[in-house]
């Protein structure tokens, strides 16, 4: 049996190889779902999304239903804190990365 065991053996490195594509490939394909829905709502596809565009996002996935108002404004603090009403993709993805609903 000890000798079973001793084969299952990897390397640091290996077993960090395999964690870390773990962890990109997870990444991508959260990315691409997020990718077509950021495409879907950028209407004048510039790659920023204006305040209407972000609130249409929240809408559409109706995370906080009655409460929309209210948690659309905090959530444009969060992202959007200079108020110069451009969000990025990647502004976006941290933000939803990060945010609990």
């Amino acid at each position: 049996m000890s000798r079973g065991k001793e084969e299952l053996k990897i390397s640091f490195k290996e077993f960090q190889k395999i964690l870390l594509d773990h962890h990109i490939k997870s990444k991508d394909r959260y990315l691409k779902n997020f990718v077509g829905l950021f495409k879907k709502y950028d209407i004048d596809n510039n790659g920023i999304l204006n305040e209407d565009e972000f609130v249409n996002i929240l809408s559409s996935a109706n995370f906080y239903g009655e409460y929309l108002e209210e948690q659309t404004m905090r959530l444009l603090s969060v992202i959007d804190p200079n108020n110069n009403k451009q969000i990025t993709f990647s502004e976006c993805v941290s933000l939803f990365s990060q945010v609990i609903f």
